[in-house]
């Protein structure tokens, strides 16, 4: 049987993503011009809505397309 389409969770269940999404965002902070997040702050990020966060770095939600194309 074949099938069109697989489907991965990652919520660290099966792999821990965070360290490449760091990394990810740091290298695209300097690109697009926000505020990398150190490491220390994620677990207070988790608990944040998503304004606050894009508050937080300094990123214009017009601007959040753009980044999440280039982390593609």
């Amino acid at each position: 049987m074949r099938h069109a389409l697989a489907l991965f969770d990652f919520d660290a269940t099966l792999a821990d993503s965070l360290p490449w999404f760091h990394q990810a965002t740091h290298r695209l902070a300097g690109q697009f011009g926000f505020t990398p997040v150190p490491l220390e702050k994620v677990d207070d990020f988790r608990q944040r809505e998503a304004t606050h966060i894009l508050a937080e770095v300094n990123l214009p939600l017009w601007k959040v397309p753009r980044v999440v194309n280039a982390m593609r």
